[in-house]
């Protein structure tokens, strides 16, 4: 999908020229003595005009996606029963990720209990209340569903979001290899390893998502954030937008940052896809404008601030 984005200017538009190194500098003296970003609008090579969207508006006159065609299910993968659990890289998270290795690769695994927590799914604002029991296994069918879509797209490819291997049924030698690795295992509101064995003893066991393992990287805040991490952001996920998928989540902890300059965004189990009818183009014009205001409204707009003290 390559949707005509009202609010997205496109390279040789005509005001492009006054988008100069001047222009630049004026600005950043003025935010360097007022602490005003005067460019929280528009900025460098990717300049994206916040042309208001009232939400009521669009969700009664929505846009439907163009060219959708859903893709192939997301592989299974091979996740033998001797694969080494190393440990748990998001203690209390609400979705367990473990550091596993498997046929001498490191990878993550990102673990989806049976019958754990559940967050709410995505929906617009103005959602009802359908009063229906929610899925325990929905936040795993997004993240499966998601990834089927950005492999499909060539955005894994292109290294906007982690590669991704395939989605895993574990077993019982699977969760017991955890107990012995991680036998302190917290996750979600309050559960712990023993809710993990006894949901195994009644035949429940967990699914997850393998994924690209980043060593080096760092979650992005104001203390790494700048402007060309910046410019390189929105447009990968306007990249994630085109393989027909809304994030649902953006915020700072699920965008990293890693040594060779690239910015990767995870964390696709809040997402909503092309295959849900509730998907409209609305929400990713929405959601670009949310991840251009942490970028450019917050995070750098606060390291301007924090140079003012330098």
């Amino acid at each position: 999908m390559r949707p005509p984005i009202f609010n997205l200017v496109p390279p040789g538009d005509p005001a492009a020229h006054h988008d100069t190194p001047e222009l630049k500098k004026a600005a950043l003296d003025i935010a360097t003595r007022t602490g005003i970003n005067l460019l929280r609008h528009m900025y460098g090579q990717f300049p994206l005009i916040l042309t208001y969207l009232d939400e009521d508006t669009a969700i009664e006159n929505p846009l439907p996606l163009t060219q959708y065609q859903r893709p192939p299910p997301l592989a299974k993968a091979n996740f033998p029963d001797d694969v080494e659990f190393i440990r748990q890289i998001n203690e209390g998270g609400a979705t367990p990720i473990f550091l596993v290795k498997t046929e001498d690769n490191l990878r993550l695994l990102k673990m989806f209990p049976a019958f754990g927590p559940v967050p709410e799914s995505y929906r617009p604002s103005r959602r009802p209340d359908s009063g229906r029991p929610v899925d325990p296994m929905r936040p795993f069918m997004r993240e499966k569903e998601a990834y089927a879509h950005l492999q499909h797209g060539g955005v894994c490819e292109k290294g906007y979001v982690p590669q991704c291997y395939g989605w895993v049924e574990l077993t019982q030698a699977h969760v017991e290899a955890i107990a012995r690795a991680v036998p302190g295992l917290v996750y979600g509101d309050g559960q712990d390893l023993d809710d993990l064995l006894d949901k195994a003893y009644e035949g429940l066991f967990p699914k997850g998502i393998l994924i690209e393992y980043f060593p080096d990287a760092q979650v992005l805040s104001t203390r790494n954030v700048t402007r060309e991490l910046a410019e390189k952001a929105v447009p990968s996920l306007y990249a994630i937008h085109a393989a027909y998928v809304l994030h649902g989540d953006v915020q700072q902890h699920n965008i990293l940052l890693l040594p060779d300059g690239r910015v990767i965004w995870i964390d696709f189990d809040s997402s909503m896809c092309g295959s849900d009818p509730r998907l409209h183009r609305h929400n990713l014009f929405l959601e670009l404008q949310g991840g251009w205001s942490i970028f450019y409204r917050r995070l750098v707009s606060a390291l301007v601030s924090m140079s003012n003290y330098d």
